[in-house]
């Protein structure tokens, strides 16, 4: 059968619950579509790079082994607003995903790109190409192919990460690499944090040299974002605010925590003593609603010794 979203014929179907159907495809790995979904799939008109995005999406989710992403109308409904990973961010999925991979520093690892270009987020073939061999370029990884940069490069080839590649693979780990942003997992749309976040926070790490981000689009409940994913892998610390018990923000902390990344929770006075118990033994900066400007000198201090600035 046809992938729903890549088109590549030798994807396969299995039922599920439902009318849901569980998708295996070379390039869009594991995934999940509705029969409603399948057909708004079939009727769109969807471009290359469209079904590139859905297919960083799957493969994204898949390879991370998170769970197998379930394709839904808003994915399509809003393909125009989803992003892909810029060329950086591309070469820094590529080194994690060979960091991963890797069993032990000698063991080469097999990419068809081909069949791989969604692992990095790029269009097709040739984006992955190009990132290779800008990657071989730059010492980051060595290859049993002698031109990665062939436009016939039809073959799986092997890969490995250099002493260089591991250097970037570990710094992205820890948030110790220089991506000079912090990314940020709080419940939106409310006036009081919205009010910390704007006159408090980013401006004291501001201060330091260290931009923080958050996801603003407009997501459906539960949806975990691929953007969101490569937001918090490239950045070089989390701050989880706790405030109000959002679901997302404890699922961002700890996925950044499973990556390795440094965490900062932050709460306000008053929510304190309602949050979770799972975080209770972390060190949690606290706040205080009517006088924000209090926490900047620690949240400095913090922010100085967990990135060692």
């Amino acid at each position: 059968m046809s992938c729903p979203i890549c088109l590549d014929s030798n994807a396969k179907s299995k039922p599920i619950a439902g009318d849901n159907e569980g998708i295996e495809c070379p390039i869009c790995g594991q995934y999940i579509v509705s029969g409603t979904v399948k057909a708004v799939l079939e009727q769109k008109d969807l471009t290359v790079v469209d079904r590139a995005k859905l297919s960083f999406k799957t493969r994204l989710f898949d390879d991370n082994q998170i769970v197998e992403y379930r394709i839904s109308t808003y994915d399509i409904q809003n393909i125009d607003e989803t992003k892909l990973p810029n060329p950086f961010e591309q070469l820094n999925l590529l080194v994690r995903y060979l960091g991963h991979k890797q069993q032990h520093p000698a063991d080469y690892v097999g990419i068809d790109a081909s069949f791989d270009y969604p692992v990095i987020g790029a269009v097709d073939q040739q984006g992955m190409i190009y990132i290779l061999s800008e990657a071989l370029n730059r010492g980051i990884i060595q290859s049993d192919y002698t031109n990665l940069d062939s436009s016939d490069l039809n073959d799986e080839v092997k890969l490995v990460l250099t002493l260089d590649g591991w250097d970037i693979f570990e710094k992205s780990k820890t948030g110790s690499e220089d991506f000079s942003y912090a990314f940020l997992a709080m419940k939106f749309n409310e006036p009081v944090l919205e009010h910390f976040v704007s006159n408090t926070l980013k401006p004291g790490c501001s201060n330091l040299n260290l931009e923080v981000r958050d996801l603003r689009e407009s997501t459906e409940a539960g949806l975990i974002d691929a953007r969101m994913l490569v937001e918090i892998q490239n950045s070089s610390v989390v701050i989880a605010d706790l405030t109000h018990a959002n679901n997302g923000a404890y699922w961002e902390a700890g996925y950044a925590t499973g990556l390795g990344k440094p965490v900062i929770y932050m709460c306000e006075k008053s929510a304190f003593n309602g949050v979770h118990f799972d975080t209770a033994h972390h060190y949690t900066l606290v706040w205080d609603k009517e006088k924000p400007q209090d926490c900047v000198e620690e949240l400095q201090a913090v922010i100085r010794n967990t990135l060692k600035i």
